[in-house]
């Protein structure tokens, strides 16, 4: 009798298996429907800080001639969720924050090669995250996918879906989630990773992380390099980041509500933690992460000015050990609600924020730029513009290193800030600067490097006098002073 169960048992698993296997195929086929390759024809030089059925099945349109990208400047993947009837194309912010605003700049091409022009609703440059809508009514080719409701769990199997490379539309590759909750360097993109083992390489940025039901649970963004004995980089291929879709869905509801931007809340506050450079490798300070400043006219200007020079060590209850970890809790401050910052040796003490503004950004620039030495910011400029006293903290780029001076010490001038980032020398980061407040934007991401590089022109200066330079926060060559502005 037992033989007889087993055998039955393992007939149901060998019938059941090809079925489980087809229903998958089938909802991978429907969902590609739901994603597009992002072009962007029309470019600025600067960074800007930011289903259908027929004869043919689905995969025999996606796959049926070469996709043409001819004249694109640049790509990536995208796709499409819908909202109040509407329907908006997700993609990450650095597949397209080179766009022209100009009309034409940006077209999404569909599974069966529709071409279809959009524009940009917002982005978060911090998430490497942007919306785009249509210009024009999109057909029935275009499907909209659904961010999954539920978090995907260690091992549960995904799929990866875009165009590689720009030359390989709906490519679809499967792996695991393999972690959850990744932090990553560099300026953007630093929190709420998913990690998984689907392979992922340039091309597929912006394009879903599936589930097995079809749904989004993470937006493709980042590959993971180390560096190789011999020298140079090595693609690690099994490390593949998307940022979580829950943390997506939110931004995308924020976006939509609240003119092209993310909430965020606002405080006021300078936290910083400094790090010597000795023997070639960091020496941390053992006292971590510490407040070091107070925006004047901010919720915290009174409220913490006894706490200076302190550690803090929880926010919200939570215990926070590094500048990151900060950052991270800082992050989840809703707007215009209260939140309990603990300092060491200190009780917690309840602070009210605001909403992040522009006026508040601004705040922060006038504050930041005006406390370096021998700067003066000019608030009445209309492009952000400082008055240089002398050049004592500030190095001229100039390859591998930034070496004084800008100006004579004893000179005072005007310079306009015309962009601001990091210029590093293999992936230079720099945005567009027009007003103040995008001076404001550029600190908060470029804090944590302990640098801040901008490009500048004399005022009446030519082209041939523009430049690029660089303060180091520390005042120092040989001290890294990370620093995060909230």
């Amino acid at each position: 009798m037992r033989t007889l169960l087993s055998l039955l048992l393992l007939l149901l698993c060998v019938a059941y298996t090809p079925a489980h296997a087809q229903s998958t195929a089938d909802v991978i086929e429907k969902t590609l429907s739901g994603v597009v390759t992002v072009a962007v024809y029309k470019a600025e030089p600067l960074h800007v800080l930011l289903g259908f059925r027929g004869e043919a099945s689905v995969s025999e349109q996606a796959y049926t001639r070469a996709l043409d990208l001819s004249g694109a400047r640049g790509s990536g993947s995208g796709f499409v969720i819908e909202r109040g009837g509407k329907k908006y194309i997700i993609t990450n912010a650095h597949v397209i924050q080179e766009a022209s605003k100009d009309p034409g700049s940006i077209y999404v091409y569909s599974i069966d090669q529709t071409r279809y022009e959009v524009k940009i609703v917002g982005g978060d440059t911090f998430y490497d995250f942007a919306v785009l809508e249509f210009v024009t009514q999109p057909g029935k080719d275009i499907v909209a996918l659904k961010y999954s409701s539920t978090e995907p769990r260690i091992g549960e199997k995904v799929y990866a879906i875009g165009n590689p490379l720009g030359d390989f539309p709906y490519s679809v590759s499967d792996g695991i989630i393999s972690a959850k909750n990744r932090a990553r360097g560099g300026l953007t993109g630093k929190f709420g990773f998913l990690q998984t083992t689907a392979t992922l390489i340039w091309g597929n940025s912006g394009g879903p992380l599936v589930n097995e039901a079809g749904e989004v649970v993470g937006i493709n963004s980042q590959i993971h390099f180390t560096e190789s004995p011999a020298g140079g980089l090595l693609w690690q291929s099994q490390l593949n980041f998307a940022l979580e879709s829950k943390i997506a869905s939110k931004l995308t509801d924020d976006i939509l509500t609240n003119k092209g931007l993310v909430r965020r809340a606002y405080l006021g506050v300078e936290f910083s933690e400094s790090s010597a450079y000795r023997n070639n490798s960091l020496v941390s300070d053992e006292r971590g992460p510490v407040l070091t400043g107070l925006v004047p006219g901010s919720p915290a200007e009174t409220r913490l000015r006894a706490m200076m020079g302190k550690r803090i060590i929880a926010v919200n209850q939570q215990p926070v050990r590094n500048l990151e970890e900060v950052l991270g809790e800082l992050e989840r401050v809703k707007p215009n609600t209260n939140v309990s910052l603990q300092f060491q040796g200190e009780a917690p003490i309840n602070l009210s924020g605001q909403e992040l503004s522009p006026r508040a950004l601004e705040a922060i620039a006038g504050y930041v730029l005006g406390s370096l030495p021998n700067v003066e910011v000019d608030l009445n400029s209309p492009l952000p513009a400082i008055y240089l006293k002398n050049a004592d903290n500030v190095y001229a780029y100039g390859g591998k290193k930034f070496q004084e001076k800008l100006a004579a010490p004893s000179q005072v001038r005007k310079y306009m800030i015309l962009a601001g980032g990091i210029m590093d020398e293999h992936h230079p980061t720099m945005y567009a600067t027009t007003k103040l407040s995008d001076i404001g934007a550029v600190l908060k991401l470029t804090g944590l490097s302990g640098v801040f590089d901008f490009c500048n022109v004399p005022e009446g200066g030519s082209e041939s006098d523009v430049s690029i330079n660089r303060y180091v926060l520390s005042s120092k060559e040989d001290v890294l002073k990370k620093t995060l502005w909230y």
